[in-house]
């Protein structure tokens, strides 16, 4: 069965900047809900809300780039990875 289940980008720059954005966005998703948490968590009881604010503010960015860092790692070896095997499409 050579015919993949979903359609996957055939070109490396298009790949590359797909994955890195899909890194970025799931990272802020999971880097907010973590950090609002633990704000929520670590605040007096009069400003739980506002501390979970600001601990989305202040380490949502952060997660988020880490992912998407993780993401085109993780691309660049896919890729170099085929390119080695002779294959341009995953």
């Amino acid at each position: 069965m050579d015919t993949p289940a979903y359609k996957e980008i055939p070109e490396f720059p298009y790949r590359f900047i797909d994955y890195t954005g899909t890194g970025f966005v799931l990272g802020a998703g999971d880097g907010s809900v973590l950090h609002f948490i633990r704000g929520l968590r670590c605040s007096p009881s009069g400003g739980r809300l506002v501390s979970g604010g600001r601990a989305i503010r202040t380490n949502g960015p952060l997660v988020a780039g880490r992912w998407g860092a993780y993401w085109a790692v993780y691309c660049a070896f896919e890729t170099a990875s085929f390119l080695a095997r002779g294959r341009t499409t995953s």
